[in-house]
């Protein structure tokens, strides 16, 4: 049986889409709401331009305060390949992303970061396993150096729906020595 891209996960990646989102954080003492578009547009078959732009709302100062807080745009480049009888999906990007917030309000990193990244999209069975790795360094502001890992996984169910997985363990230079040293 042949799937369509709107069943097929690894097609599923180089659909074009605009999402609005919100994600609420409780940091204890202090909250942040964050509002933000997040979409994709492909560029032929095997490049695809992601965007995001995030609006927080904080109270971490002490006083409620809101602004935008970044714009990320991230170039991907997909390669097709085959072992086997198992299509996999490769992807290159850079992820560029602008510091638009104030951090004597709370909003925002304080640095503007670029961030290459490689991943792969692989089928097992019903279910798409995403590995990726990505590193952010700053190029002006604060300084950051932080590696995240992420790991996607995509399940197939009945009815063309889907259930995601969504793991992120970052690690950052900067706070702890580094165990390769």
């Amino acid at each position: 049986m042949r799937q369509t891209k709107a069943m097929h996960p690894i097609l599923f990646l180089a659909l074009d889409y605009t999402d609005v989102r919100v994600q609420h954080f409780d940091h204890g003492e202090s909250e942040r709401q964050e509002y933000f578009i997040d979409g994709a547009k492909m560029f032929g078959p095997t490049w695809k331009l992601k965007y995001e732009l995030h609006y927080w709302n904080t109270d971490v100062t002490g006083s409620s305060e809101s602004d935008f807080s970044s714009l990320h745009l991230k170039m991907l480049h997909f390669i097709d390949r085959k072992r086997g009888d198992s299509p996999y999906r490769l992807a290159l990007g850079l992820e560029w992303i602008k510091d638009l917030g104030d951090t004597d309000k709370g909003i925002g990193s304080g640095a503007d970061q670029l961030a290459p990244l490689v991943g792969i999209a692989l089928n097992l069975g019903n279910t798409t396993v995403i590995p990726l790795l990505q590193h952010f360094a700053s190029y002006s502001g604060d300084d950051v150096s932080l590696t995240a890992t992420r790991l996607i996984a995509l399940k197939h169910l009945p009815g063309k729906r889907w259930a995601k997985l969504d793991l992120k363990v970052p690690y950052d230079w900067k706070i702890k020595p580094c165990l390769l040293q």
